[in-house]
Parts: C-alpha cells; sequence; structure tokens
C-alpha cells in the first residue's frame, strides 16, 4: 500500500503548478494574441493525443513505474524551457514536451491504483482513494496558484524559476514506487497490432464509450474553459495576483467536489450524479449574458461538479476493464477526453479574437447541453444510469 501515498504525492507535486494561474498574463505580457494563448493549449493537448496510446502501451508492457520515471523527466525538460526563455516557437516545443508528460502519465497513475487496490483485495476502497487523490491534486493547485501570485508581485517570471525544480522531486519519487503484480497481457503480435486490438476492443464497447464521451464533455471544456475564466478575470479588471488568488479557491472547490464523490453519490444516486453534471452549461451562458465579480461564486461552483466529475468517471471506467490492458484502454479513452480541446481551442481563440469573449461562452454553453444530453440518452439507454 505504500504505493498509494507515493501516488498522491506524485500527483500532488505534477499539480502543484506555480504557473498555471498566471500563464495567461504572462503571454499577454508577451503581446500574444487571444488564438496564440489557446493554440498552446491545443498543441500540448494534441501532443498528449498524438502519444497518448503508446505511452498507455508502453506502461502495460514494460511497467507503471518505468513510465511514470519518464514522465517526471518530461515535466522537467518542459518547465526549464518555460523558465529560461520567450519565444512563441520555444513555448510550442515545451507544450509538445508536457503533452508527451501528460501521455505518460495518464492511465498509468490510475492504473497504478487501481492494480496495488486489487493486490491487496480493496478493491472496494478505489472511488474513496481516487476521491482523495483528486482532493490532494486540486490542493496543490490550490496552494500553488496562491504562492504562485505571492510570487508574481516580484516579477511574472519569478514563478518559473520555481516551477522548475518541482518536476525535479518526481524523478526519485517514482524510482521508490513498488510495481504492483498483476496479470500481464502476453501477445505473439507487433505491438501496434495489439494496440489496434485493444482500442478496437474500447470502440465496440457501448458502455465504456458512453461514459467517455460524457467524460470528454466534462473534464475536456472544464479543463478548457479555465483560459477563459482567465480571459474574464482579465475583462472585469483582476491583475495576475487577484486571478492568481480566485484560481486557488476555484481549486478548493475542485477539490472538495473530489473528495465528496464517494460520499455524494451515495446520498443521491448513480443517476442524479451523472444528471447534475449536466448543469454547467447555464453558468457557461450567465457568463456570456453578465460580466460580474458576483459570477465568480458561480465559476466556484463549476469547479466543485468538474472535481465531482473525475472520481465518478474513473470509478466505473475501471470496472469495465481489466489490469492486463487497463492503461493502454484508458489511454484510448483519454485520448477521446482531449479531442474536444484540441479541436475547440484554437477555434474559440479564433472567435474571441473575431467577436467577444461572452460569443465563446454562448457557444461553449450551447455546445455543452447538445452532448450533455446526448451522453445521458446513451447512458440510460446502455443501462449504466
Amino acid at each position: 500500500m505504500s504505493n498509494i501515498w507515493k501516488i498522491y504525492l506524485f500527483r500532488f507535486l505534477i499539480s502543484f503548478n506555480l504557473i498555471a494561474p498566471i500563464l495567461v498574463p504572462f503571454y499577454l505580457s508577451l503581446d500574444f494574441t487571444a488564438t496564440q494563448i489557446f493554440a498552446l493549449s491545443a498543441i500540448a493537448m494534441a501532443s498528449n493525443l498524438l502519444f497518448e496510446i503508446p505511452s498507455g502501451y508502453l506502461s502495460d508492457k514494460f511497467g507503471r513505474k518505468k513510465t511514470l520515471i519518464l514522465c517526471g523527466i518530461a515535466y522537467t525538460i518542459g518547465s526549464v524551457i518555460y523558465a529560461f526563455f520567450s519565444k512563441f516557437y520555444l513555448f510550442v516545443l515545451a507544450q509538445i514536451i508536457f503533452g508527451i508528460g501528460g501521455s505518460l502519465l495518464s492511465g498509468t497513475d490510475t492504473s497504478l491504483i487501481y492494480d496495488s487496490l486489487t493486490q491487496v483485495k480493496k478493491i472496494n476502497l478505489f472511488k474513496k482513494i481516487e476521491g482523495g487523490s483528486r482532493f490532494f491534486i486540486r490542493i496543490a493547485a490550490s496552494s500553488a496558484s496562491f504562492l504562485g501570485g505571492l510570487l508574481a508581485l516580484i516579477t511574472l517570471r519569478t514563478p518559473f524559476y520555481f516551477a522548475a525544480i518541482v518536476p525535479m522531486i518526481m524523478i526519485p519519487l517514482a524510482f521508490s514506487m513498488m510495481e504492483p503484480k498483476r496479470k500481464k497481457r502476453k501477445t505473439e503480435t507487433n505491438a501496434l497490432f495489439d494496440i489496434g486490438k485493444i482500442s478496437k476492443f474500447v470502440f465496440r464497447h457501448k458502455k465504456i464509450m458512453s461514459i467517455t464521451l460524457y467524460n470528454a464533455l466534462v473534464c475536456g471544456i472544464m479543463l478548457m474553459i479555465i483560459t477563459s475564466y482567465y480571459l474574464y478575470y482579465n475583462e472585469i479588471g483582476f491583475n495576475a495576483t487577484h486571478i492568481s488568488i480566485i484560481y486557488g479557491f476555484f481549486m478548493i472547490f475542485s477539490a472538495f467536489g473530489a473528495v465528496s464523490t464517494h460520499f455524494l453519490e451515495k446520498k443521491i444516486g448513480k443517476r442524479n450524479s451523472f444528471i447534475l453534471l449536466a448543469f454547467p452549461f447555464i453558468i457557461f451562458i450567465l457568463l456570456g449574458i453578465f460580466q460580474s465579480i458576483y459570477l465568480i461564486p458561480f465559476i466556484f461552483l463549476n469547479g466543485f461538479i468538474w472535481g465531482f466529475s473525475r472520481p465518478l468517471f474513473s470509478g466505473y471506467t475501471n470496472e469495465l476493464i481489466s489490469s492486463e490492458i487497463r492503461a493502454t484502454a484508458l489511454s484510448v479513452t483519454n485520448m477521446v477526453k482531449v479531442l474536444p480541446i484540441i479541436i475547440l481551442s484554437p477555434l474559440i481563440g479564433k472567435l474571441i479574437d473575431l467577436t467577444s469573449l461572452s460569443i465563446s461562452f454562448y457557444l461553449i454553453g450551447g455546445i455543452y447541453l447538445v452532448v450533455s444530453l446526448i451522453s445521458l440518452y446513451l447512458l440510460n439507454k446502455h443501462k449504466m444510469i
């Protein structure tokens, strides 16, 4: 069980992102356009998408531990580039490296927890432990936000220097983890054929794909919309330090959403839990109509729902996947999850440059509503709710 607290710490460190809340103000200080800002986000996601499945297969074939070591190395390289350079094309390179690092983490961390619990016959604790882990992820992001905002008072570049140190700690931490005993996949075919076979299994599994579609909407849009929140705060007159504080509280609400999943789902039921995830579209529309400080609590509510969704989706997805293909299969589902960001991010950025931030919130709200209704219909059709 030592793996559990170590993966908690690993996730904490990777989420202790000192630059996240001041990244948009930093980009704006370099005269980047909204198109460039959203493009950088999309580039990281595209890189993640490209390496998502191969990295999951790497984790299944060669081990969770080795994959996490490579993840730590990738995040270190990307952070160093951001700390010492200012050119757009170098940030593109850093985002590609971050995308690779994210793909190495994606599926591997969850698989390590699930396999470790399976080994000690405590799999019934998965949602509780995953929720607790997501809580610490959000607390890490929150505390880093407050600290990053304070460091930004020195210069906007200062948080980047400290941010380059954090991922270096992840490398020896990953070395100290134990590879959990699990059933390993034996294949007589080449790797590409095997990856294709696993991908085919996921795409043809109606229950997995129903959950994945909804997961792609909620987590994809919620992640992408954070950049829009930053621009919203900027438009109502907040500076980098103010934005860091608001982002910190946003992550605290998200943390409590994650840690409450186990309890809240039992309280309101599986069906109502999934229905709850559809409500953020209302808040997106309100943000489009009004530019007001009084809407910030509603943004925090979206953070709570986002946090609540992660252990919920993770738990039900893992129940449908066997251990020998878990990381690869989760990578396939995560690949689908990042597609909305890759497709929408550049378009939303261009839309903001050509029209306004308000119009983009209307569009995101409309997309969110339509896909939510389709997802709930499919979950009901395949007897998942």
